[in-house]
């Protein structure tokens, strides 16, 4: 799975590649705006495949009982909120993309969903996070590291290798080897396309989309709504940020595109207001993680927004029906760690075995 020198074989070119010389514009070659400088305008699925991706999310929602499940049990709430922010970490150390962080986290509540109420142990749910950020790696990265590498900060256990193995394989079975599962980033770039405004522009929106999407991971109450309407909920708070003056009309182009109850998108909208949105200037960068200082716009920017209508003006959102307020709490990516310990029998004994407890 490691890459080749520049990704090419024998005499291919990078065609329209943004670090080519022939190349219109560049966004950003650091390293934390590589995904921004890749932006580009392929032509978005027609509406024919767009319905078959929210037919197929609708196999895999979750549902109102997994959540009431999680919340009958306190530590196992918390110690899901741990994992979640532990992957979004891992994510960070080693350049993931967002739909990796996504599908893990994914993996991680489909696979929950299937053994609540029975209490799961914190370290357990440890070596499933694990599990489920290798799975996904192996799903979305050209470059996955090993697995005792995955082993960030911020776990109180290291694994083996092969323990870990034996994880994957259960997650495996447990999910029936479908892993392609649908997350809210599978319609950002079909949305993003259909939005008639600049290329940088565009990358604002889409940095500023992602951290959203990213952020709403590990917040439980997110988990009964789709990932269509967690994108477009996330779509509406960016175009009310960045360019208010004609958010309303892009969000009727976005409502074209992805049909959504008019109910539900002002919920989850109110729910990202109330848990994720932190006041920031927007071109933010991807690679930052919630509670950092943010970048400020580049020149560039900040005329695209003049002219896009973002100098300060307010609009009113089709679903919501008002302003947003940005009087919000930061998200907390690093959460408190987990308080209960593997025993040192179980640590230090060959014969116990951890899958009785999934």
């Amino acid at each position: 799975m490691e890459c080749q020198d520049g990704g090419l074989f024998c005499t291919e070119e990078m065609i329209g590649s943004p670090w080519s010389g022939d190349s219109a514009e560049v966004l950003d070659e650091s390293p934390d705006n590589a995904d921004l400088a890749a932006l580009t305008d392929f032509p978005p699925r027609d509406d024919a495949a767009l319905q078959s991706v929210v037919s197929r999310e609708r196999s895999q929602t979750l549902g109102d009982g997994y959540l009431l499940a999680l919340q009958r049990d306190a530590s196992v709430l918390h110690a899901r909120a741990v994992a979640v922010n532990w992957m979004l970490k891992v994510r960070n150390v080693y350049a993931f993309s967002p739909m990796t962080a996504a599908l893990a986290s994914s993996y991680l509540d489909r696979y929950l969903s299937r053994h609540l109420p029975k209490s799961l142990k914190a370290w357990a749910i440890q070596l499933l996070s694990i599990a489920c950020i290798s799975l996904a790696a192996k799903m979305e990265e050209i470059v996955v590291p090993c697995l005792p590498d995955l082993q960030v900060e911020g776990l109180e256990h290291v694994f083996e290798a092969k323990t870990i193995q034996r994880m994957e394989l259960v997650v495996l079975k447990t999910l029936d080897w479908r892993m392609c599962g649908v997350t809210a980033f599978e319609y950002v770039d079909d949305l993003l396309y259909r939005l008639d405004i600049s290329k940088h522009l565009k990358a604002s929106i889409l940095a500023r989309i992602t951290e959203l999407i990213l952020g709403t991971l590990s917040e439980p109450e997110f988990l009964v709504f789709r990932p269509s309407a967690i994108a477009l909920a996330a779509f509406s708070c960016a175009l009310d940020e960045i360019v208010p003056l004609k958010a309303a009309t892009y969000q009727r182009v976005l409502l074209m595109a992805l049909p959504t109850d008019q109910a539900t998108l002002h919920q989850c909208y109110r729910l990202i207001e109330d848990l994720i949105i932190d006041p920031v200037c927007p071109g933010v960068s991807l690679g930052q993680t919630f509670g950092s200082s943010k970048s400020p716009p580049s020149p560039m920017t900040v005329i695209d927004l003049y002219q896009a209508g973002g100098g300060g003006g307010s609009s009113s959102m089709d679903w919501c029906g008002s302003q947003v307020n940005l009087k919000k709490r930061r998200i907390e990516v690093e959460s408190q760690s987990v308080r209960k310990k593997l025993s040192s029998s179980m640590a230090n004994s060959g014969d116990h075995s951890v899958w009785d407890l999934f």
